[in-house]
């Protein structure tokens, strides 16, 4: 069945669909029946789909066709088996961060300030306590004693409903981490990049980078679909499986400690196990450009060099497609794209 987008926010199907349906994959039985299809017993454990979108060059591609009778393998052992320990790891904690993050770092933020907020109560309580033990036994039968008196009671009663309020965000928090049903949405993407690296995304392009990879069209992308859109990127052949998320994500995972900056020491472990130790220097190289060392460079790159660098891909026969040479500089006509 073919899928043919016009706009980024609508997707022509010929099926009804409900976003509570289970994708093939997770199903693990090979079904056909998808989407309200009936089954066809004769093609039984043959799905064939074809996506067919508008690229950036204004003309329409055909992206993949796959028959798979069974589950994707890599979904089996999960990303650390596909990609070794070290990289499956770092898929895995980007996408921790990522699912609902914009909902959960903002009632972090919520949490800071609740306890700004009980420290200086508890400060103003612990001054109105001095002053009671300092007040002389002439001055304790005066009104301002009892006053005083009544504030610290009244400061304890607030501190202990701001304890409360900060336990219950906290659960929440607990909560949002840990929701097997945890997806990455658009605001969340939108809030990493601009809390993050700085940079703003118009959000209709946001939308539209969460619905190429968002197979059961929910609006989001949970780890299922984010594992396989890495998986799909990373033995991507042809050059035209949509790699706006995947080229953040990726960046991402270079990024342990989400500085807004890798250096070449961040990349050496990954392109090592990806390509071995003959290429490591050739392919820090093409994605550094001019910034690496060995070009004279600082060995840094910033976000917006890396997406500049990575944002096309050339066809690649076998193996994992390697990250992509940067595009040729032309005086008179900008940059082509070869």
């Amino acid at each position: 069945r073919g899928l043919t987008c016009t706009q980024p926010h609508r997707r022509s199907r010929t099926a009804p669909h409900t976003a509570q349906e289970t994708p093939w994959w997770i199903r693990g039985d090979g079904s056909p029946e998808v989407r309200g299809r009936p089954p066809d017993f004769s093609g039984r454990g043959k799905r064939t789909r074809t996506r067919t979108i508008n690229s950036t060059r204004h003309h329409t591609a055909s992206i993949y066709t796959m028959m798979q009778p069974n589950p994707p393998p890599f979904l089996a052992g999960g990303t650390e088996n596909l990609l070794g320990a070290t990289e499956g790891k770092d898929v895995k904690r980007v996408f921790n961060y990522l699912a609902g993050c914009h909902k959960r770092e903002n009632r972090k933020k919520v949490i800071e300030k609740k306890k700004l907020e009980l420290a200086e109560i508890v400060d103003r309580k612990e001054e109105a306590a001095f002053e009671i033990k300092a007040s002389s036994p002439a001055t304790s039968a005066t009104s301002e004693t009892p006053m005083t008196r009544k504030m610290v009671q009244d400061l304890t009663n607030e501190a202990k409903a701001l304890e409360a309020e900060i336990d219950g965000l906290q659960s929440e928090v607990r909560d949002l981490e840990t929701d097997p049903s945890r997806r990455v949405e658009a605001r969340d993407m939108d809030y990493a990049l601009k809390t993050l690296y700085g940079r703003v995304i118009p959000r209709k392009q946001l939308e539209f980078m969460i619905w190429e990879v968002d197979e059961n069209l929910d609006g989001g992308v949970d780890w299922e679909e984010f594992e396989l859109m890495y998986f799909r990127n990373m033995t991507d052949q042809s050059g035209l499986e949509p790699f706006g998320m995947f080229n953040i994500v990726q960046f991402m995972t270079y990024d342990n400690d989400m500085t807004g900056r890798i250096a070449e020491d961040d990349t050496m472990a990954t392109l090592y196990l990806r390509y071995g130790k003959d290429h490591v220097e050739s392919q820090i190289n093409k994605l550094f450009g001019h910034h690496a060392k060995s070009n004279g460079g600082m060995g840094v790159l910033e976000l917006e060099d890396y997406l500049s660098t990575v944002s096309v891909r050339k066809p690649r026969k076998t193996g994992i497609v390697s990250e992509p040479d940067p595009p040729k500089k032309n005086d008179d006509e900008g940059f082509m794209f070869g």
